[in-house]
């Protein structure tokens, strides 16, 4: 067999250089996402909380997110008694009732605390500074749309209603 010439070992060509930087380029451009989508502890939740199903994952979610940070995107439609949210400002922030079982406080009534099962209040902080958007009544009283980056911060029974499990919503930095 006639010996095939081989070109010479060792012999980096502009191919190669090419090559091998494309192949770190994307290696880093990989890593640097994962790191980004897992090490920061940003998740999403997208939804209505004015129905059973969504207050229901709305809370779930909050539970498992304590102290990471959320990007939220959700509405809180309030018609009433058949709604499991409600939006209110009674003392100045913003205040987003969530019910996974009866609703059990109206508008500035909060009679119904001491016996409230299933209710969560979200305390929502100041979105000043930051890129999130907290719309209280865009489609009527007590409605309420919430955009951006949040911290989620589990208060327990420790808020402004301590019958209530009570979470902060506080707007992070984009």
């Amino acid at each position: 067999m006639p010996d095939q010439q081989r070109p010479p070992r060792g012999r980096i060509g502009p191919a190669r250089v090419i090559g091998g930087a494309a192949l770190l380029i994307g290696l880093a451009t990989g890593v640097l996402t994962l790191y980004d989508r897992f090490a920061t502890g940003s998740v999403e939740f997208e939804g209505d909380v004015s129905t059973q199903e969504g207050a229901q994952r709305f809370a779930e979610f909050a539970l498992r997110h304590d102290g990471e940070v959320a990007e939220l995107d959700l509405g809180c439609v309030d018609e009433g008694n058949q709604s499991r949210c409600m939006a209110e400002a009674p003392f100045g922030d913003t205040l987003l009732w969530v019910f996974t079982a009866e609703r059990c406080v109206s508008p500035g009534d909060y009679s119904g605390l001491p016996s409230c099962s299933g209710g969560y209040v979200f305390e929502l902080g100041s979105t000043e500074g930051t890129d999130a958007v907290i719309r209280n009544g865009p489609t009527g009283a007590g409605s309420l749309i919430v955009r951006g980056r949040f911290r989620i911060r589990d208060a327990g029974f420790a808020g402004l209603f301590p019958t209530v499990h009570t979470f902060r919503l506080v707007p992070a930095a984009a």
